[in-house]
């Protein structure tokens, strides 16, 4: 797959490896894991790095032993990170709290601060500084740190945390309480709460809805041969909060409806890719799939230190030909009708859903699959003296060609980043759409 982004030529090399285990004596048991944890695809790594800057007074060999001394700290109220992910009998993933350890590789670099610029969307080099991990999900520790001293003098700490144990809003959880022990809290302020019993599915399933985000599409317009790798290119275009203001205003002329921004820019997103790709016959239906975050929807609600996957996947879909002949406001209208369904009710039945249905990946034919990552909610903090930020999320688009990308492009989280795959013609094509709809348009990186 083609990379718009800039590349990079740098060096990763390891000097050593490290187990490092709680600094007590934890429990020794096995967690259970709940049907949103135990997705096929959440038997992966969630990738986060932080970059540092140089600084003459931080010496890197104390460094070293004092973020190990941290790390045994966090382990304790933190435990299930410790242990490995075990696969029963019958193919479910479980904790196992056996205590190993987290680990903690240390390596160097020939690059420098100045190579990862001031964006929060990574580049693709950054996968080079995280470790590779080879085996099964269930020999890999479940949070992997590495630290990776740079030519500078400065330093980037990546992150990888296995998705079977935390989502978005747990990895902004786990990373505040990182910043909190470290700076010296013996505890984090929020407590960190299992509680993946609240997500068990009923004795008896009960499914109420028909969960079209897991149904199969027909690929009736060959779109499995037109995405297919090789083919496509990866672009970003960068909305201002502007341009998203007059794309709600849009919709209020249209319909005389209010929106938020992450269902207008999904529904524009969905409809312009559909019309760019020239779908025949039109009547292949297409679908749009995200996920909804469920703490507060549930009844009784997640209690607050809830750090595991509280999000169902949902789905707005129609026929090309009606997504690309309607308006705007009818595809927004669909992707908040697909938001209100998720209550109580409907988060019950997808559990159920997937307690008949496991093993289940998430079906990509004819779909995209949009996901916010948004900067992590706190500001630059202060470790040994060096300003330390919060570098961004790796995607995986080069494994997931469906995957759409919408993230803040600033610190102040006021751009919005869409990034997406497609074959080069249709890619000009959802380009064109974008310059006709926002005069000033100039290419897929630029600010609009």
């Amino acid at each position: 797959m083609a990379m718009s982004s800039e590349s990079s030529d740098f060096g990763v090399w390891y000097n050593c490896e490290t187990l490092v285990p709680p600094a007590e004596t934890m429990p020794r048991h096995t967690l259970y894991l709940s049907n949103l944890d135990d997705l096929v695809t959440h038997r992966a790594l969630v990738k986060v790095f932080f970059t540092c800057k140089p600084n003459v007074n931080y010496n890197y060999a104390d460094g070293i032993v004092e973020f190990k001394a941290f790390l045994s700290r966090f382990l304790v109220p933190f435990y299930p990170f410790a242990g490995r992910l075990k696969e029963t009998s019958n193919g479910k993933l479980v904790v196992d709290c056996n205590g190993v350890g987290a680990l903690l590789v240390e390596s160097y670099s020939d690059a420098t601060i100045q190579d990862f610029g001031d964006s929060v969307s990574p580049k693709p080099f950054c996968k080079k500084l995280f470790y590779d991990w080879k085996g099964p999900i269930t020999d890999a520790p479940p949070l992997i740190f590495q630290i990776t001293t740079l030519k500078c003098g400065g330093f980037v700490l990546a992150m990888s945390i296995c998705h079977a144990l935390c989502d978005g809003t747990g990895l902004v959880h786990i990373i505040r309480s990182i910043v909190e022990m470290y700076l010296g809290l013996l505890e984090p302020s929020v407590p960190p709460c299992w509680a993946r019993e609240a997500l068990k599915p009923r004795p008896l399933p009960a499914i109420k809805f028909p969960h079209h985000e897991y149904a199969e599409i027909e690929d009736r317009a060959g779109l499995c041969q037109l995405l297919a790798p090789q083919n496509l290119v990866v672009k970003s275009f960068c909305f201002t909060p502007t341009t998203i203001r007059t794309l709600k205003s849009q919709i209020m002329r249209e319909d005389g409806k209010n929106c938020t921004s992450f269902q207008v820019l999904s529904a524009m997103i969905w409809r312009f890719r559909t019309k760019a790709l020239n779908l025949s016959p039109s009547s292949q239906l297409v679908r749009l799939s995200f996920s909804v975050n469920i703490r507060s929807k549930l009844k009784p609600p997640l209690p607050k230190g809830f750090y595991g996957n509280a999000i169902v996947l949902t789905s707005a879909i129609c026929t090309a030909a009606e997504l690309v002949e309607r308006p705007l406001s009818y595809a927004t209208k669909l992707v908040q009708d697909a938001i209100a369904i998720v209550d109580d009710e409907y988060i019950r039945s997808a559990i159920d859903y997937l307690e008949v249905h496991k093993p289940i990946k998430k079906p990509l034919t004819a779909t995209i699959l949009v996901s916010e990552i948004f900067r992590l909610g706190y500001k630059n903090f202060q470790i040994t003296e060096g300003e330390v930020k919060y570098g961004g999320i790796l995607d995986h688009m080069d494994e997931i060609p469906e995957l759409v990308i919408v993230s803040s492009t600033d610190w102040e989280g006021n751009d919005i980043e869409v990034r997406l795959a497609l074959p080069s013609p249709a890619m000009q094509e959802f380009a064109r759409q974008v310059q006709a709809l926002f005069p000033g348009y100039v290419s897929g990186e630029a600010r609009l």
